[in-house]
């Protein structure tokens, strides 16, 4: 279950954007690929994201900061809604065809989910260094992780060199390098161009995620 395990961030200021922003990607994990499209949506209470790749649908409700209040998953045999109330979210619904239900306490850390749309705000103007936890899609799991905004480089998208932002996000601590990923986010409108990074275990396949033309 790979499909957006690592898209997480998009969110400024609410009011001198468009109320929708659609783009399509193509995630690519050793010989295989799935197509997804993102799309954003904005209003005076924050913004939502709706992602959908074959038989999965994600929504996401955040603040205008890309902080998460609540994030949905369905897929066949799933269906999960998971809410942030006050310092734990709640996590309920149907995983596999069984029950689920579980708490997971926060404290005051953030909770960012996607990280496609909650670093767009870190790689454009926001802090340096971020921590915060996270959701797996597939378990559920909380990870906590750590976001540092690398600075400016130019990359190349469907064929032109684009001038980017880029976001490292890794483990903190001890084990920060052990394991990380890259987000890259186009300098002209902070949208999320390119990901590369690892799900799972070291040896695997690397993962590419990139803005399609």
């Amino acid at each position: 279950m790979h499909l957006l395990l690592h898209l997480f961030l998009l969110a400024t200021a609410v009011a001198a954007k468009p109320a929708v922003e659609a783009h399509d990607y193509l995630e690519t994990t050793g010989d295989k690929q799935t197509v997804f499209r993102s799309t954003l949506y904005r209003d005076a209470d924050g913004c939502r994201v709706e992602s959908q790749a074959k038989e999965e649908h994600h929504m996401v409700f955040c603040q205008p900061d890309g902080t998460t209040r609540k994030w949905t998953v369905e897929r066949p045999g799933t269906k999960v809604v998971c809410e942030r109330e006050g310092g734990h979210i709640v996590v309920a619904g149907t995983v596999d065809g069984k029950p689920y239900r579980e708490t997971i306490e926060l404290g005051e850390t953030p909770w960012l989910q996607p990280l496609s749309l909650a670093l767009r705000v870190q790689a454009t103007d926001g802090p340096k260094e971020r921590v915060f936890w996270m959701l797996r899609p597939d378990t559920f799991e909380s990870i906590k992780l750590k976001a540092t905004a690398q600075g400016d480089e130019s990359i190349t998208v469907d064929g032109a060199a684009v001038a980017v932002h880029r976001v490292r996000v890794g483990t903190p601590g001890t084990f920060t390098g052990l394991w990380y990923s890259l987000y890259w986010f186009r300098a002209s409108d902070g949208v999320f161009v390119r990901y590369e990074g690892v799900f799972g275990l070291p040896f695997v396949p690397h993962t590419i995620v990139a803005l399609r033309p």
